[in-house]
């Protein structure tokens, strides 16, 4: 795989299993592919993911996909699973900002 990628995202569409999040990659001027990430709607209405998150969510994974198999044909599609909603929520945590741990001041 080419050392930089650019990937863009081109939107979503609802589909009966949830919403399908379009991404354009180009790996070089001649190589461009076209991929699908679909979120599936119980992972929205279980709250698990946010429709403001899920297409990070979707890049993220598609960026694990094209690292571990660089070489995947165009068209190829994914569907976000239990690992990736968990992994999400990791990522969320650790970004919480640290509050300080002592006594509470009479305010």
């Amino acid at each position: 795989m080419a050392e930089t990628i650019l990937m863009e995202y081109m939107g979503f569409k609802s589909t009966a299993e949830g919403r399908e999040y379009a991404f354009h990659v180009r790996f070089s001027r001649e190589d461009s592919r076209d991929y699908t990430v679909t979120v599936a709607t119980e992972a929205f209405s279980s709250r698990r993911v946010s429709y403001q998150d899920a297409p990070n969510v979707c890049s993220s994974r598609l960026k694990r996909e094209l690292t571990a198999t660089p070489d995947l044909v165009d068209g190829t599609s994914f569907l976000i699973d239990a690992q990736d909603m968990d992994e999400l929520k990791v990522r969320q945590m650790a970004e919480l900002p640290k509050r300080p741990h002592g006594p509470k001041l009479p305010y």
